[in-house]
């Protein structure tokens, strides 16, 4: 059967056994995990760095805990030329658990080309998955069993499949989990190469669309100037549940381009949109999303100085009032960036965004310093002020980077990052 145990663990074997075939020497990209100090002054020695094999590309998506603090990340490796889905949990002191999977290791029990979004804890300690295939039409949710096995009760064999109309590309970005175990998922449809909407599904707790969201799957062409129609660039990156509402993020383009939050209700109608710009000349990209304790939406990404020649960029963080409009409290216009020598130079940019106590807004992405991109974590004051921000040297002529993000209850960040060969 599709869904065994294992099937899962000889697909398993098969992509570590590729990997010397499919790799070099050494790999042009590995994933890193870091866990820093809840002073954000360094690097918690007492986690070791968990980097990714030598002998072939790999890279994590997503991290998120589970109900008993374990850690779980969801990526891909690329084997026997495929990139290929790779599930990893990992004990709180961040060592495999060895009642994952193999080693504490899995993946489908097929060897298809798989390229992760994110994924997220259902009920049971159970992993969801959302990922896109060679078939660029549909996206992919995958449910694993608490013990790394694929559980067949999920869609059909542990699959469910969604495509939407009118989609020359359908890809999704992230997922997250309602508390009444429905599972909510946002990408980007692409009509052409120039033209994209904001999409997102609803599903049941089993895989099944939930009609009851707009059909099933909705979708929103954001365009500031002209309200929504047709024509323009937008790209979903990001989303988050909060009050039954979803909130998605990402951007817009080409004229204006900027920052862009919807916030759909839980029928799957448009509540309200917002459009952010950092100022004329300037353009914007909202990476992540997240909600503080006063309601308050948490956009952040990266600003671009365009005008200039190379394009500078910085981390930049909005905040919005929940009825509407920029948050004036946070940095006295509801904007801020950071990064060296900006505006006038330098290269930074941000990737994922968490709330911390205090409603302090921490902030993962990297800064280009000393001719390399290095990961770099940003600590916001809930008044907008810069805090803190730590710039990790600790990988050699490699460069690296973000691409996700979580605070542990003691407030440190751990970061699921990368390296690369420059």
């Amino acid at each position: 059967m599709l869904h065994s145990k294992s099937n899962c663990w000889l697909a398993l074997g098969t992509i570590l056994a590729g990997l010397g075939a499919a790799g070099t020497a050494s790999a042009a990209e590995n994933s890193v995990l870091l866990r820093y100090t809840a002073a954000l002054d360094g690097v918690d020695e007492t986690f070791p760095v968990r980097q990714g094999t030598t002998s072939a590309d790999n890279r994590t998506k997503q991290i998120v805990f589970d109900s008993r603090g374990r850690i779980v990340t969801c990526g891909y490796v690329v084997a026997n030329g495929k990139r290929q889905l790779l599930v990893a949990r990992r004990n709180p002191d961040g060592t495999p658990d060895n009642g994952f999977g193999w080693q504490g290791l899995t993946t489908l029990p097929v060897a298809i080309e798989s390229r992760p979004a994110s994924c997220a804890i259902a009920a049971g300690d159970k992993v969801v998955v959302a990922l896109s295939t060679d078939d660029s039409t549909s996206w992919w949710l995958v449910k694993f069993n608490a013990d790394g096995s694929i559980d067949g009760s999920f869609g059909i064999g542990g699959f469910s499949a969604t495509s939407a109309s009118g989609c020359w590309e359908f890809a999704p970005v992230d997922i997250k989990i309602a508390p009444d175990q429905k599972l909510v998922v946002a990408g980007t449809c692409w009509h052409t190469p120039l033209s994209s909407d904001f999409v997102v599904a609803r599903y049941s707790a089993t895989g099944v669309l939930d009609t009851t969201f707009g059909g099933g799957v909705v979708s929103f062409d954001f365009d500031p100037a002209v309200g929504l129609t047709l024509g323009n660039l937008d790209r979903c990156r990001s989303l988050v549940l909060h009050k039954g509402f979803v909130i998605l993020a990402g951007d817009t383009a080409p004229s204006p381009k900027g920052m862009v939050m919807a916030r759909i209700t839980s029928t799957g109608a448009l509540d309200k949109k917002e459009f952010v710009s950092f100022g004329p000349d300037l353009s914007e990209a909202a990476n992540s999303v997240a909600v503080d304790s006063r309601d308050r939406i948490v956009l952040a990404g990266t600003v671009y100085a365009s005008s200039r020649t190379p394009v500078p960029s910085a981390f930049a963080v909005a905040r919005l009032n929940w009825a509407g409009g920029l948050d004036t409290t946070f940095s006295g216009d509801g904007l801020q960036t950071w990064a060296v020598f900006w505006p006038e130079s330098g290269f930074a940019s941000g990737a994922a965004v968490k709330i911390g106590s205090g409603d302090k807004i921490v902030v993962a992405g990297k800064l280009f310093l000393n001719d390399l991109d290095r990961l770099t974590v940003v600590r916001f004051l809930s008044n907008g002020e810069v805090e803190k921000g730590f710039i990790t040297r600790r990988f050699g002529p490699q460069k690296s980077g973000s691409d996700a993000l979580v605070l542990d209850s003691s407030d440190r960040p751990l970061v699921a990052g990368f390296t690369a060969t420059p």
